[in-house]
């Protein structure tokens, strides 16, 4: 089953406004994929309803990030997107997400070309590129499943919502996965399975 994505304007809400939408759609299976300071990018490969939840990272260090990152992980959830003040994850509703390692590099100097060799670099040992910020980005495997990962990065700048959308729908029909949308990008993998 393809992927479907929707996206949906976050402008002028405040964090509660976000957790209480994404606790809507959660009942609809749909879960937070990526952020921007105006989007949220939502995904779903089924209709089973998932949970979904914010975790703050304001005033934390990279470290601080990825132990945020772990410790979630650690609880059965799964990250879904990082934006610059919020985490979001996700996991189907009542059950764990699959344990997974997480790990974070810089992408302070990186230009596109070189987050991209990074991401296809590390994807050869099956690490999925999960969040993307402004100089980090981060990566997890699952134990379960270190196949390949293939990357990929779109530009969306000068793109319109309804263009994005029909990037988001052709990418979602071709296997690609969402990882997070950031910095005039969005950021697919794919695993050499084709998942």
């Amino acid at each position: 089953m393809s992927a479907e994505y929707r996206i949906v304007s976050i402008t002028l809400k405040m964090p509660g406004q976000i957790q209480r939408l994404l606790d809507r759609e959660g009942r609809s299976g749909w879960c937070a994929q990526g952020v921007t300071s105006s989007f949220l990018f939502l995904g779903r490969a089924g209709e089973q309803p998932v949970e979904n939840k914010m975790a703050s990272i304001t005033l934390r260090t990279p470290k601080g990030i990825l132990r945020k990152i772990e410790q979630q992980c650690s609880e059965g959830w799964e990250l879904g997107a990082m934006g610059a003040s919020f985490l979001f994850f996700h996991r189907p509703k009542g059950k764990s997400a699959p344990a997974c390692e997480s790990r974070m590099e810089s992408i302070t100097l990186k230009t596109p070309g070189g987050l991209l060799k990074l991401a296809n670099r590390l994807g050869e040992e099956g690490w999925r590129l999960k969040g993307l910020g402004a100089s980090l980005a981060v990566f997890q495997r699952r134990d379960s499943e270190k196949q390949s990962t293939t990357h990929r990065l779109d530009t969306v700048t000068l793109k319109t919502p309804p263009g994005v959308q029909r990037l988001l729908r052709e990418r979602g029909a071709e296997g690609w996965t969402l990882d997070d949308a950031t910095r005039g990008y969005l950021a697919f993998s794919r695993s050499s399975d084709g998942r």
